[in-house]
């Protein structure tokens, strides 16, 4: 059966239509690959969003403007007022603590905020570029892409807290995005893993029921060219053959294997594999297609040789 296989799958209308077939793997493959990155790109926009909606929505609904006046590393009554406010909109927007609101200043370049319950300002890291940019332009910025630092990764946003024409600070709001990071890793390896070998088995379906249902339409076609061989004088491809080549084809017509043609002409078996390359080379035929082409002829009177 695998030897038929083979044989089946060197015609042209197997290779066309396996074509199509692996052509149509490799696009849905591409395709699965930009949805992934599409819906997971939906859902960090759709985080960043909700982030930059909650960040408004409290620096809007309180005056934050004294948060520069609250010093470094020592409690204040200020502070304790900011810290006590910013746990009610913790516990209103966040209660399953997947997120935060807090208040940040900036120093030549460096980050003091203010958290959920404390009373003092805490020096914690360098400013990102999206803090920058909120001080420097005065308006509201937040993050596209999840950021990563020594504190998780997260995507934030930042409201001015304008006074006097300046910018005292910012209202920020972080959304937990690790497991956006750890939902992408696993679901690229789930993808891979399956899709790959699904694709796999499909290509040998593909190939098993490609290269049975063709050979019809194939018959059909070297039937056709046989026939109107028969009448075209040297330009069918029956008349490209050799003498020999044609004894070669008479007995695969009768279904011989090459050892059984090699003994009936007493030829190699090697001999035999070359003849049938050469058919193959002159007129694109296998051996189901040459049997056809000598079947064709066998009602024909015989047309001079090829040299």
């Amino acid at each position: 059966m695998i030897t038929s296989l083979v044989q089946r799958s060197t015609s042209r209308s197997f290779l066309k239509f396996f074509a199509i077939i692996l052509i149509a793997q490799l696009l849905t493959i591409f395709v699965a690959s930009r949805l992934l990155d599409f819906n997971t790109n939906r859902w960090i926009q759709g985080k960043a969003a909700r982030a930059m909606q909650i960040a408004q929505k409290a620096a809007s609904g309180y005056d934050w403007s004294l948060i520069d006046k609250i010093p470094v590393d020592r409690d204040t009554a200020l502070g304790a007022r900011y810290g006590k406010r910013l746990s009610a909109l913790n516990n209103r927007y966040f209660p399953r603590m997947e997120g935060g609101v807090y208040l940040v200043t900036l120093n030549s370049g460096e980050e003091f905020d203010l958290s959920d319950g404390d009373a003092s300002m805490s020096d914690t890291t360098t400013a990102n570029r999206w803090e920058l940019q909120a001080y420097k332009k005065q308006r509201a910025a937040y993050s596209p892409d999840p950021i990563v630092d020594e504190w998780g990764t997260y995507l934030a946003a930042y409201i001015p807290i304008p006074r006097g024409g300046k910018v005292r600070g910012l209202v920020a709001t972080e959304i937990d995005s690790s497991p956006l990071s750890d939902f992408q890793s696993v679901v690229r390896t789930v993808f891979w893993f399956s899709i790959v070998p699904a694709v796999l088995i499909s290509l040998v379906v593909a190939y098993v029921l490609a290269s049975r249902y063709v050979e019809p339409m194939d018959m059909f076609r070297t039937i056709a060219e046989a026939k109107s061989g028969t009448n075209a004088g040297e330009s069918g491809p029956w008349n490209l053959l050799t003498a020999r080549q044609r004894q070669v084809a008479e007995l695969v017509k009768q279904a011989k294997s090459n050892k059984e043609i090699a003994d009936a002409l007493s030829l190699s078996t090697e001999t035999v594999k070359q003849h049938l390359k050469d058919i193959k080379a002159r007129t694109g035929y296998g051996r189901v297609e040459l049997a056809i082409l000598a079947a064709a002829q066998s009602s024909s009177s015989p047309a001079p040789a090829a040299t």
